[in-house]
Parts: structure tokens; sequence; C-alpha cells
């Protein structure tokens, strides 16, 4: 080994440590949120219950299994749920590896690709989340990893392994059929002795497969659509989500570097403002990257830019048309594959003045990527439901008191809690419109948008059943827009404490 092979790896190395350490280091610091107390419970439920209720959701099943197998090794601690992720984005770093020496042919090139995933903020988050994001990523970057070598041969065993990843994917979020497109058009894409009409062929017999196996869960999909049309949280993106988005996939949260020019400079950096920078640093790096002679690598970055930007404008596109999903945290694989598209820029035949002016742009988006992530490690950032549980947890225990919750999902992260605190029977719980145990079966995304929505909780306090309601507020701005639960109680009954949390505020009312 030469030595600036040797130096080649003793960087990557550090890298790959960093990476480690970044994505495994406080798994269990904050409180679990919203969506990680819907993991909790459905990873509880006996398999066939937890289809029932998938169906009246968005997701799909595969994560919550091997969630539901993890647990019964490792525990169901906050710590211990987030770990498969963390396992999961850990992994993501082997196909990342394998494409980044198969693409890249500099050492600088390849030293910085490692750094950029090393220390990306999205890749760090959703590490320490326990969803199913770290795992999709995992999942579309292998895939992406067995549609290399297939330009110069074909490979039965690469092809099975495309369609391993892919049917598992779609079992795991239905939004893995957009990085479907992606991984389509970079198998098309990628440089390789093979006709373009062989590669159709292997390609056509590949989705076929995943179509065949994916038949089974289609009705489900489609149900899941239609409760989703006019239900789901998510708004119409504009071009400022747009940015708010390529900033994340790049590494860089548009809103950590106005947070500490604020601290420490007084001075009114925007997150519109960086979102802007990052664009046009992305542009024009991805246009010095394709200004190359070199045949391959204009094939090699039309291949990696197809799977990470083409899913981020299908969902755009989709959400103009369809029912909004544009989510930043779907794109997870895309933030995967960044870097390398990234560090493409600096590869191979640039002429002097174009490999300095890439560098400059490479090392600003590595400075803000670097202070994003510091921002995330730092900074709270997740509903406060330890907190939540806490407090009422310390109240002394009245004869008759009724817990609520708007969001009514917010039910689940506090049970989590309560359900982890033996020294403390269990109280009524009920949220509005309705509780989430209400419904059978059990549905999130319960919005309070009229006075009729309060039908439940005005007849329990006309009961005379209770001395007290504590109010848990949650998401107000889209679960209750007008305060409606929160004037209903105010208006009838005695607020005699409140208590401000972290995104989570609990009121204390008496008769």
């Amino acid at each position: 080994m030469t030595r600036a092979a040797r130096l080649t790896t003793g960087w990557v190395t550090i890298c790959a440590i960093v990476a480690v350490v970044l994505r495994w280091t406080g798994l269990g610091r904050e409180s679990l949120w919203f969506d990680e107390g819907m993991t909790w419970w459905l990873a509880s439920l006996p398999p066939a219950e937890m289809l029932r209720t998938i169906r009246g959701d968005v997701a799909a099943p595969v994560y919550f299994l091997l969630l539901r197998g993890w647990e019964t090794i490792f525990g169901d601690s906050a710590a211990a749920m987030r770990a498969m992720s963390a396992l999961a984005a850990t992994l993501t770093l082997v196909p990342f590896g394998y494409i980044t020496y198969r693409v890249l042919q500099s050492r600088l090139a390849i030293g910085a690709a490692w750094l950029l995933m090393a220390i990306s903020f999205m890749q760090v988050q959703y590490a320490q989340e326990a969803r199913y994001y770290a795992l999709m990523a995992l999942l579309a970057m292998t895939a992406l990893a067995c549609t290399v070598p297939l330009a110069s041969r074909r490979s039965w065993g690469a092809i099975a392994g495309f369609v391993a990843c892919v049917i598992v994917g779609l079992y795991t979020h239905n939004m893995m059929m957009f990085c479907l497109v992606g991984l389509n058009l970079a198998w098309l894409c990628w440089p390789g002795e093979r006709s373009l009409r062989s590669r159709l062929i292997d390609l056509t017999i590949a989705n076929g497969i995943v179509v065949v196996l994916y038949l089974p869960w289609v009705p489900t999909l489609l149900q899941q659509m239609k409760w989703m049309t006019g239900t789901f949280w998510a708004t119409r993106p504009n071009l400022f989500d747009l940015g708010v988005t390529t900033s994340a996939i790049t590494g860089v949260d548009v809103y950590a570097p106005p947070g500490l020019a604020w601290r420490w400079f007084g001075t009114g950096v925007t997150a519109g403002q960086v979102g802007t920078a990052v664009g046009v640093i992305v542009l024009g790096l991805l246009l010095i990257a394709l200004s190359t002679r070199d045949a391959a690598h204009r094939r090699c970055v039309l291949a990696v830019a197809a799977f990470a930007i083409a899913p981020v404008v299908l969902v755009f596109l989709y959400s103009q048309v369809r029912q909004p999903i544009f989510m930043e945290r779907v794109f997870i694989a895309s933030s995967a594959a960044m870097p390398i598209l990234l560090a493409m820029a600096i590869d191979h035949d640039r002429v002097r003045s174009l490999r300095w002016t890439a560098s400059a742009m490479l090392s600003a988006l590595l400075l803000l990527g670097a202070v994003s992530t510091a921002a995330l490690s730092l900074e709270s950032r997740k509903e406060d439901w330890r907190g939540a549980y806490a407090t009422v947890a310390q109240l002394p225990p009245p004869p008759r008191r009724l817990i609520v919750f708007t969001a009514n999902e917010g039910e689940l992260p506090f049970a989590y809690y309560a359900a982890h605190d033996s020294s403390r029977p269990p109280e009524p719980r009920t949220g509005t419109p309705a509780g989430f145990f209400d419904l059978d079966p059990p549905k999130t995304i319960r919005r309070v948008t009229s006075d009729a929505d309060l039908a439940t909780l005005r007849a329990k306090m006309d009961s005379g059943n209770w001395d007290e309601i504590v109010l848990i507020l949650s998401h107000e701005a889209f679960s209750d827009p007008d305060d409606r639960t929160e004037r209903e109680l105010r208006a009838r009954w005695r607020l005699i404490e409140e208590t401000p949390l972290r995104l989570v505020r609990v009121l204390r009312f008496a008769r």
C-alpha cells in the first residue's frame, strides 16, 4: 500500500469513527416524542392487531415487526428502541463506502465525501429516533450499491439484492416507491459496457418481481391514501420548503446557523438566506461536477443525482397536485447519497480555478454542516413528554382526576412513561375530539376544528364525575388551531396551575 493510500485509509477510518460516535451518543438523552410513542405502542401489539391498526395510518409493518423482536432482546427503553436506528445508520456506511470507492477517484474527493457523511445532521438525527427512516436509508443505499456492478455485467446476485432491498423498503415505508424511481434511473445511468437494451431487460425483470411481491400491500396502500386525503397534517410545499429540504439532505439545518449567529454575533441571518446560499452552492457544485471532459464521470454524476434528487422533485410535484406528503425526513436516503454527489465536484480533471471554487464551496457546506450537527447535539428538539408525565405524577392524587390530551396522540408517549412507572396506578384519560383509545381501531391526527369536536369533553365535564381535569396540549397549531379546548375549560373550570415544557403545556383545572 502506498503512502497516499494509507493516508486515505486513515482519514476514512477517522471519519467512520466520528460517524459512529455521533450516531450512538446520547440515545436516551431526550424524551420520546409523538411519533416514537406511536412506534412503541405499535411494536407492543400482536402482529395481526398491528396490521389492522396500520391500515388507518401511513406506515408499513416491517420496521415495527423488527423492533418488536429487537425489544425482546434489548428491552423497550428509549435508548434501546433508538439503538436499532443507530445500528441501521451505522450499517449504511458500508454501501456508502462501496459506492464512494467505485465512483470517486481522488483522495481529496473521497475524504470530503466521508467527512460530509460523518457529520450529516440528518443522518445523525434519524439515527437517534425510534422510527423507520434510518432503516429506509440503509435499504435504499444497499439497493443503489447493487446497481453499480450491473452496468458492466449481469449478476443475478446483485439483481436479487436489489429486489430484496426494494421490497423490504416498500414494506418499511410507502415513500420507498419514490426512491425506486431514482434507483431505476441510476441503474440506467451508471457507466459500463452493457447496452441500454440489456440493462432495460434486467430492470424490467427486477421491477416485475417487486410489483408481484408488493401486490398484497396495494389494497392497504390505497386505503391509507384515501384516509390521508384531507386528514394528513402536511401542507402544500412552497419554494422555501424545497430550500429547507435541499439544505437538509445536504447536511445543513437552515435554522441552526441563524440561531448561532444571533447568539454569538447578534446579527440577523435568516433561515431563508441560509437555504438560498446552500441551494446556490449545491447547484454550483453540481454544474462543476458535470463540467468534466470524462464521459464516464458525467454518467456517475447523473446516476447519483437521479437517486438523490429525483425523489425530492417527484414528491414536491405530487404534493402540488394531490395530497401533500412533502416532509424532509422521508428523503433520508437522499441525504446518504448527497455527500458523494457533492464530492464529485472536486474529482477528476478540473481546471485549477474550478477545483479551488469547488473546494471553497465544499468547505462552506462542511462548516454549515458542523454547526447544524453541533446544534443538534446541544439543543433539545423533541417534545418533553418525560417532563409532562413527571408533572402529572407528582400531583397529589385526588379521588377523581381526568387527563385530556390535545392532540389526542399525545396519549401514546405519556402512556409510555406511565407504563414504566409501577409506583402509580393509571388515571382515566381521554382526548379531543376523542381519546386515542376511544376509537376502534385507534387513530391519530384527530383535529378540533369546531365546537362539535368538544362534545365528548363537555359530556365528561357535565357528568360530575371529576374533581380535576389536567389538559395536556401539544401541536396546537394543527390539533386545535383556534384553542377551543383550552378556552372551553378556562370558561367553565378554574385554572389552578400551568406548567410550560418544551413543546408541551400541562394545565390543571378544578371545578
